[in-house]
Parts: structure tokens; sequence; C-alpha cells
């Protein structure tokens, strides 16, 4: 439950650092083929095609790696986060997309489509894009401060590193899904 709260909120977290922009992307917890794990490759991605159906050199591609700390665990997000952001970089976010392409071929994605998916698969095909990787550590309050002496000393050039604060995260989230699986219990019965 945390690891899927926290793609949520970073999926959310991806519109309020783009206000102006319209974000194309899949919900990927709504993907999953088994509700215990993650979907697979990377967590979090987003298109910017600011002049679609014609693709452009102002088109971009936001990518996150979540990491959700509500407990004192042994878990370190912010080291696991850059290190799963490596691997978007290096090849995790061309498998999320041919992965994504598949399942768009045979059901609905929401806004993302296949042709959306294939400005970015079909490189040669169209002006560079722009990719941005970010590291995204959600964590509860609390334990924010200890999971901070964790955080790179110097800024990294290709990524970005975000951490997010969210007092008593785990209470938090249990709320959440608990008020969202009581409407949709309403709504079964007809309600």
């Amino acid at each position: 439950m945390a690891g899927d709260f926290g793609e949520i909120l970073v999926f959310l977290y991806h519109a309020a650092i783009e206000p102006e922009v319209d974000l194309i992307g899949p919900k990927k917890w709504r993907l999953k083929q088994d509700r215990t794990k993650p979907a697979p490759f990377s967590d979090v991605v987003h298109f910017v095609l600011p002049h679609w159906p014609e693709a452009s050199t102002e088109d971009r591609i936001l990518c996150s790696e979540v990491k959700t700390k509500s407990t004192n665990a042994e878990s370190t997000p912010i080291s696991s986060a850059i290190a799963d952001c490596e691997k978007d970089r290096t090849s995790r976010l061309a498998k999320t997309l041919v992965w994504l392409k598949e399942r768009a071929l045979h059901e609905d994605l929401g806004t993302t489509t296949v042709a959306h998916i294939e400005r970015f698969t079909n490189a040669t095909d169209h002006p560079y894009v722009q990719k941005e990787f970010r590291a995204v550590a959600v964590v509860c309050a609390s334990l924010v401060d200890e999971e901070l002496a964790d955080a790179p000393e110097e800024e990294p050039t290709d990524y970005t590193v975000v951490v997010i604060a969210i007092p008593d995260l785990k209470r938090r989230y249990e709320e959440v899904f608990d008020a969202v699986h009581a409407t949709v219990a309403e709504l079964g019965d007809g309600t």
C-alpha cells in the first residue's frame, strides 16, 4: 500500500510542478498483474506533447523512480530511489515504453495511446526528446531528518532528487485507501 500511495502521489506531483502543461501518462498502479506486486519497470512516466499530434523539439518525457518509507524500517528510500533512477536512465525507461505499448495495443490506458508511446519509441522518426529523470523518496515526516543524511552532497546533473515529507504517512495512506474502499463499496451497493 505504501508503494502504491507513493506512486499515486508522485503522479500528482508531476502535475503540480507542470501546471501549465497537459501531461499524458498511464496510471501504472492500475496495470499491476498481481495486486501484491508493483507494475514492472519505471514507476511514474508522463509525456509532454505540447503540439500533439505533431512531434516537436519541445516534447519531453518525465520519469520518476519512487521509494516510500512510512515506518522506522531498515529501508533507505533516498539511496534506493537514486540507484533505481540510474536503471531508469540506462535501460528501464526503454523497457517501460515497450511494455506500455504492448498493454496499449490490448487495453485502454486512459489518456495514453499507442501513438503517444510511439512518439518516444520511434526516436529516429521524430525530433530529439528531452528526458527528465527524478529519484523521489516519499518519507514519513518523523523520519525525514534521518533519511536526509542519505541524500547526495552534490547536486546530480542528470537527474533530480526529490524528498516529499508527509506527517503520519502510514496513517494517512491507510485513511485514504480506507475512504476509497468505502466509496467503492457504497457504489457497489447500488447507492
